[in-house]
């Protein structure tokens, strides 16, 4: 019994032994304290970043920007009140934003439930939810990608954008509730993409009946609607889409 306990013991201790070598080298970095509360705020060189998950956030979320990109480097830790135990959280710059308008926080060391992060903007950044005026274009994305040629298809007509947010935002159009799997009905994805941010993104789902021609999305509502017939979703309905016959 005890030659097993040791044996266990040895296997830990390497790893026992790397913990406090990244510790230290997070000693290094600057301390930035991280300010949860009513909202969450970070200041880091008198400059504060808040969060507003009402307009971008790290999930998916009805009507508002998610975050899709990649961090680049830690600028300091933060969280906690103890730069000695790296305060739980690296502070990092996120790839192509040199002008540093955004902070992408996570945390630092394994954490028991939740994991949980923070996608962060500069307190002068005029960041607004997906509209006509801040969308750059939409990627189609079809779930068959034998449906349409190479699966994506790319729009960039500002009256097309406007219409599909309009309709997505205000919850038009009629409800058709959700039924058995139908082999005529192909679903499809549109990713919205910022003109100033190419790390968020807005992703609606939607599909298209390849018999009827009816094409449905899910509304901010999270209810599937079904577009009028003189909506200008043509793109949405060209020949290109196979037919199961």
């Amino acid at each position: 019994m005890r030659t097993i306990f040791r044996s266990q013991i040895f296997l830990l201790l390497p790893l026992l032994l790397l913990l406090p070598t990244g510790c230290k080298a997070k000693k290094s970095l600057p301390f930035y304290q991280l300010e949860n509360g009513g909202s969450t705020v970070l200041t880091v060189d008198d400059v504060r970043y808040i969060e507003d998950t009402h307009v971008v956030c790290t999930t998916n979320l009805p009507g508002c920007w998610e975050f899709t990109g990649k961090s680049g480097d830690v600028i300091g830790v933060c969280g906690g009140r103890s730069p000695e135990r790296s305060g739980g959280y690296d502070a990092c710059e996120i790839a192509g934003d040199e002008e540093r308008r955004f902070l992408y926080v996570l945390p630092n060391r394994f954490v028991f439930g939740p994991y949980i992060t923070y996608i962060l903007f500069r307190e002068d950044t005029a960041l607004e939810a997906p509209s006509a005026e801040t969308v750059s274009r939409i990627v189609v994305t079809m779930d068959n990608t034998l449906s349409v040629q190479h699966g994506e298809e790319e729009l960039t007509d500002a009256d097309l954008i406007s219409a599909l947010l309009d309709f997505y935002l205000n919850d038009a159009g009629d409800h058709v509730p959700y039924t058995a799997a139908d082999e005529n009905v192909v679903g499809f994805t549109l990713t919205f993409h910022h003109q100033d941010y190419p790390f968020l993104t807005c992703m609606i789902k939607g599909d298209i009946n390849r018999k009827t021609g009816a094409v449905c999305l899910t509304c901010q509502d999270q209810k599937r609607r079904r577009f009028p017939s003189d909506f200008p979703y043509i793109c949405l309905r060209t020949t290109r889409y196979s037919s199961p016959d």
